[in-house]
C-alpha cells in the first residue's frame, strides 16, 4: 500500500488512527519518492484509491496513476475537479 501523507493533519491522522491498526507485514510508508520510484509501485499497484476528503481542484495522482495503466476508484468530495453532470 503506498499512501500520501504530506500534510500535517495527514500525518497525524496516519501516526493517531491509522498505525495502531496495522499489523506491521503489508504497509510500509514509504515518504517523498523522486518520479521514476513513483511510477514503479504506481504502475505494479491493483488499483488507486483516492476518497478526496475536501473539494479536491484536480486530482494530479489520479492523473499520474492512470498514466501507469492503474486505475483509479476516487470518492469523496469532488474527487478530481468539476461534479459529473
Amino acid at each position: 500500500m503506498l499512501v500520501k501523507t504530506n500534510e500535517p493533519a495527514e500525518q497525524a491522522y496516519w501516526r493517531d488512527v491509522v498505525v495502531p491498526r496495522l499489523d506491521g507485514a503489508d504497509v510500509e510508508l514509504v515518504g517523498d519518492l523522486p518520479m521514476a520510484d513513483k511510477a514503479r509501485l504506481l504502475a505494479g499497484a491493483d488499483a488507486t484509491l483516492f476518497p478526496a476528503q475536501w473539494p479536491e481542484p484536480f486530482g494530479l495522482v489520479m492523473v499520474e496513476s492512470m498514466a501507469c495503466g492503474t486505475p483509479v476508484v476516487a470518492y469523496g468530495e469532488r474527487p478530481g475537479g468539476r461534479p459529473a453532470r
